[in-house]
């Protein structure tokens, strides 16, 4: 896998163009774990901040939803 935990990371446009990852658009995340249970739909746990760096709440995504945080 491409990701490990603790890396920082933010939404692919795959992830931005899913609604139901409007409240990550603009923000960042830490990868806190990555689940490897086969029946696992959406394996990495992130801990998300908005643009603020006010924590927004803990998200669960796919790989391809996810890049790795560029400045």
């Amino acid at each position: 896998m491409k990701y490990k935990v603790g890396d920082l990371v933010m939404l692919s446009a795959a992830g931005k163009a899913r609604n139901q990852n409007a409240i990550a658009r603009g923000g960042w995340g830490i990868i806190k774990r990555i689940d490897s249970k086969p029946y696992d739909c959406f394996p990495i746990v992130t801990e998300w901040y908005g643009c603020d760096r006010t924590r927004v709440r803990s998200m669960n995504y796919k790989p391809y939803e996810l890049k790795k945080y560029k400045k």
